[in-house]
């Protein structure tokens, strides 16, 4: 899969959202998100040319 993003940086950031998951702290920070019952929000797709 191609992406814009360096694979170093998708592991780090894998290895720490599934540690922040394990021990608790995603929720701790997040937990209102799981409280909603929907979250409207929007996404941009940036495209270079």
């Amino acid at each position: 899969m191609r992406s814009f993003v360096d694979e170093a940086a998708v592991k780090r950031f894998a290895r720490k959202l599934t540690r922040d998951l394990a021990d608790g702290t995603w929720a701790a920070k997040h937990q209102a998100l799981k409280d909603q019952p929907a979250f409207d929000g929007s996404l941009m797709l940036v495209i270079g040319r």
